[in-house]
């Protein structure tokens, strides 16, 4: 094995000190070192101080160059990436509006296909629509109430594991999720055009850098706040996400459980925006941020809560009681 000199183990040494702190590690190369750091490292006796630390400045130095070369080469490969992502979406995209162009059972909002059928835009009609499966599980707390308590037990779910509703519970629930969906509906319609137009330009003010988009492929794997309009019901939903495409076709195709509808009482509870269909969204606009909570916060605080379909305040996650508690202590409710 070649013994290395010093000047080629100082070169080893800062290559592999780099590349084990960096997401994209470089080949080791020549590094030139000025003469007064040759004579230091080339030296047989300990360093001084004053050596020392004008080794480790030299040091410091050449990672820092070292990063910022690293992190040049990181990007041009996330934007070849990007570009080559993009490409593949194009043609796909092409492809796909050469085989749903004429069929009418398909139809394209936002540059994304969907099947043209009764969910692409809410409507009573099936609006809490009956399952019997239980999405929203009992605290623990609750769980032994109804062990103690089985008659009341028996007036919600079927079997004793809490995992179905009964008929009769089921049923009830429909009948007061269609009640807050008609009230729901009449408060919207006594929102002015011009009030919500006006409420939504001042918040589109707030931040200069929001852009509105017309194709979800704009912002396909960016970070960042969106803002949902709903121009026919003159409400807006304001969400956040680390890749805002993806978070958006969730609302559009995920729906909300049925015995999540209610969110509060009937005569308080705000429609989630869960319950839309795509069509109903009409613009989107979108602030590409990796402080998306604080943005998001900003944007809900600034807009008055009638135009706004969030039913909490943004920024508060989580599942555990005192979480659940601050959520419902935020909750956006309305006096329908």
């Amino acid at each position: 094995m070649t013994k290395l000199s010093p000047l080629e183990k100082e070169t080893r040494f800062l290559f592999e000190k780099h590349n084990k702190r960096t997401k994209f590690p470089l080949e080791i190369e020549e590094i030139v070192f000025p003469e007064n750091i040759i004579k230091i490292l080339e030296k047989k006796t300990k360093r001084t101080d004053n050596e020392a630390k004008r080794l480790a400045n030299f040091r410091g130095k050449v990672l820092c160059e070292l990063e910022e070369k690293s992190y040049k080469l990181w990007c041009e490969y996330e934007e070849k990436k990007i570009k080559k992502r993009k490409s593949t979406q194009q043609k796909l995209a092409k492809s796909k509006d050469v085989k749903y162009k004429n069929d009418s059972t398909k139809i394209k909002h936002f540059g994304v296909w969907f099947e043209n059928d009764e969910n692409v835009r809410i409507s009573r009609n099936t609006y809490a629509i009956i399952d019997k499966k239980v999405y929203q599980k009992p605290s623990p707390t609750m769980r032994r109430f109804y062990n103690k308590n089985p008659l009341i037990h028996a007036l919600i779910y079927e079997d004793f594991d809490c995992t179905t509703y009964n008929d009769t519970w089921c049923e009830q629930h429909r009948q007061d999720c269609l009640e807050n969906f008609d009230l729901n509906l009449n408060f919207c319609s006594q929102i002015e055009d011009k009030d919500f137009e006006k409420a939504l330009s001042d918040l589109l003010k707030k931040e200069k850098d929001i852009k509105q988009i017309f194709d979800l492929y704009e912002c396909d794997r960016i970070e960042g706040v969106y803002i949902l309009v709903l121009d026919k019901y003159k409400q807006l939903y304001i969400g956040q996400s680390k890749d805002i495409k993806k978070r958006i076709l969730q609302h559009w195709r995920k729906k909300k459980e049925f015995d999540s509808l209610l969110c509060g009482n009937i005569n308080s509870s705000v429609l989630s925006i869960d319950a839309f269909g795509c069509l109903d969204t009409t613009r989107i606009f979108v602030l590409e941020t990796w402080d998306f909570c604080r943005y998001e916060i900003r944007l809900l605080q600034a807009i008055d809560d009638k135009y706004v379909l969030n039913r909490t305040a943004g920024g508060i996650y989580g599942n555990d009681l005192f979480t659940k508690l601050e959520i419902a202590a935020n909750r956006n409710i309305r006096k329908l």
